[in-house]
């Protein structure tokens, strides 16, 4: 369990570099959203990464391709969904207050879910490698 969160962690470090100066891309949030890129990947790569079945080369017993195509999948959603840094963006006062607080709220939820996931798969599950 210790040796798939490294395997997401680096993945994700190096994930939200590549989103955030590579293709300039910002959330909302601190650092540009850097955090926010951050957790996105690191929770979904960790949780599905771990799910899914064993393949590809091993390291520390786990299999770290399927960490990496889910966490390339997760980037190209966030850099296609996203804007880039010069694009217009017009403020809409309330409507944008309103949708912030409800993308925060799924965001952490979504967060949750996910790191419960993981957690459980390797608690309560005995890994098929």
């Amino acid at each position: 369990m210790i040796v798939s969160f490294i395997i997401a962690l680096v993945l994700a470090f190096v994930f939200t570099a590549i989103i955030s100066v590579g293709f300039k891309r910002q959330g909302p949030g601190p650092f540009s959203g850097m955090f926010y890129f951050f957790l996105l990947i690191l929770f979904v790569s960790w949780a599905t990464g771990s799910w899914l079945y064993p393949a590809g080369p091993m390291v520390g017993n786990v299999p770290w391709l399927g960490y990496l195509i889910i966490s390339l999948l997760v980037t190209f959603f966030i850099i296609l969904v996203l804007p880039g840094q010069n694009a217009d963006i017009k403020e809409q006062g309330q409507e944008n207050a309103v949708a912030a607080a409800a993308f925060g709220f799924l965001f952490w939820a979504f967060i949750i879910i996910l790191a419960g996931i993981a957690i459980a798969k390797g608690l309560f599950f005995t890994p098929a490698y």
